[in-house]
């Protein structure tokens, strides 16, 4: 039988291997060559070594690297730092006079210089300083459909307007809006088929709600304008009206040109305006 070497043991896993190098039949790690051999005779790794060596393998594997310490360790001195941060700003917090930072706000609108809104004769008014009588229409309709459902408007009436605009808080000015409600009852004796009926918001200072009364046998519905408060009050100052005023006015049906136009009055300007094309008439 030829010679063997002594047992030895694995420079990985520690399990005995023999000294004619190859690999560990545990873990497969290469094995130096041993040069020198043991004396003949010498006792070869038999069946009891390597059952001994599988019975303790778990032992013989390798240990976890200490570099998961130096993790631990990092991770240690990081929490560390933070709970020193947040140390050091509860103390400049308390230093600084108070346990809460201060909270922070939006810095507030310049104040307005308009009037507040309010209601003046049954209508919102936005701005009762500088009123443009042809605003308040929308804010009408609602209390004028309530009224009668074929409701039309009759006329538009200001009085005392300043540089474009009506000032409802100062005494004088004034802007009357009139609506008008026909019925036709064809069982009526002749000329009284038709019914008419007004609606009348009065907005100035110190006025009620709106109020209804009778109409008259003259009064013929107008088109709300196409050419609005303001347009027909540019048109007539570049005719010749003063801008600053005061100016009255009054818009609707006109039997002289057939059409519903703007009628504007200041001392003794009188100019036309159509309430259409906001073109100035003769």
């Amino acid at each position: 039988m030829s010679q063997q070497g002594n047992p030895s043991q694995c420079v990985k896993c520690g399990a005995p291997v023999g000294t004619t190098g190859g690999r560990c039949p545990f873990c497969g790690t290469e094995q130096p060559r041993v040069s020198t051999l043991e004396p003949s005779g010498a006792a070869a790794v038999g069946l009891t070594d390597v059952n001994r060596a599988r019975t303790a393998r778990p032992s013989f594997r390798p240990q976890p690297k200490a570099r998961s310490g130096g993790i631990v360790a990092v991770a240690v001195v990081g929490a560390l730092v933070v709970v020193g941060a947040a140390a050091g700003g509860l103390f400049f917090l308390t230093r600084s006079g108070g346990g809460e930072a201060p909270a922070t706000s939006a810095s507030a609108p310049p104040p307005s210089t308009a009037s507040p809104a309010r209601t003046i004769g049954g209508v919102e008014v936005a701005d009762a300083a500088r009123v443009d009588p042809t605003d308040l229409l929308p804010r009408m309709r609602p209390r004028v459909a309530a009224w009668s459902a074929d409701a039309k408007l009759l006329e538009i009436q200001v009085t005392r307007a300043t540089n474009g605009t009506v000032n409802l808080t100062e005494p004088g000015g004034e802007i009357v809006t009139r609506f008008l409600s026909e019925k036709t009852d064809p069982r009526a004796p002749k000329g009284k088929e038709i019914t008419r009926q007004r609606l009348q918001f009065v907005v100035k200072l110190g006025a009620g709600e709106p109020e209804q009364s009778a109409g008259a046998a003259g009064d013929k519905p107008a088109a709300e304008p196409n050419c609005i408060w303001s347009a027909a009050h540019r048109a007539a100052v570049k005719g010749g009206l003063p801008l600053a005023g005061p100016t009255d006015a009054r818009y609707g049906w006109d039997a002289k040109f057939a059409t519903d136009v703007w009628l504007f009055t200041s001392g003794t300007h009188r100019l036309v305006v159509d309430g259409n094309s906001c073109a100035i008439k003769g």
